[in-house]
């Protein structure tokens, strides 16, 4: 969804169970889903736990990933957490990932193109980052902390790059809104 700026700080969540859940996970789990990876050349340096994920237009096909069953548990209180403060309720979250940026690794400069990301809110929640992680947004570099949420412009030109020797993992969902749900 076209924002005013790059990005917004949504402020402080309480994401310690699902910090947890995530960090537990097995790198075979990892890499159990590679849809990502495959479908979008940027995200070649990346690993994901899929919760869900939609396909189609403007029939949207919701599908469980493989991480739904152990994650969902600890990633729903924090999205609902996120929405109960100034999002309107009744609508969808169309995909829901916890995305890794290995040490070294890049995400290029790219702008995301689906339709439903010019209704949707893309919602990044941070897991574990480091100092050396660059997320830049149209240009400007977006400090992200553990511990908060932001909102970000994905329509915009944005690229990730991890120069620093921990992964860089964040949580990151898309929710479509009520009135943009309805034919």
């Amino acid at each position: 969804m076209k924002l005013d700026v790059p990005a917004r700080d949504l402020g402080e969540v309480n994401a310690a169970a699902l910090i947890d859940a995530v960090l537990e996970a097995s790198a075979q789990d990892w890499q159990e889903e590679t849809l990502r990876q495959e479908r979008y050349e940027q995200h070649h340096d990346t690993e994901s736990l899929i919760l869900c994920f939609c396909d189609g237009w403007p029939n949207l096909r919701m599908m469980k990933g493989p991480a739904w069953d152990s994650l969902y548990p600890c990633a729903a209180p924090v999205i609902n957490e996120i929405l109960n403060r100034g999002y309107k309720r009744g609508g969808k979250v169309v995909r829901m990932m916890a995305a890794k940026l290995k040490p070294g690794g890049h995400i290029a400069l790219h702008s995301d193109t689906h339709p439903s990301f010019d209704i949707g809110h893309r919602i990044h929640v941070p897991l574990q980052t480091n100092d050396q992680v660059e997320f830049i947004v149209d240009g400007l570099r977006v400090r992200m902390r553990c511990g908060h949420a932001y909102e970000i412009d994905n329509k915009r030109r944005h690229e990730v790059s991890n120069r620093g020797a921990a992964d860089r993992i964040h949580l990151i969902f898309d929710y479509v809104p009520p009135e943009a749900l309805e034919p």
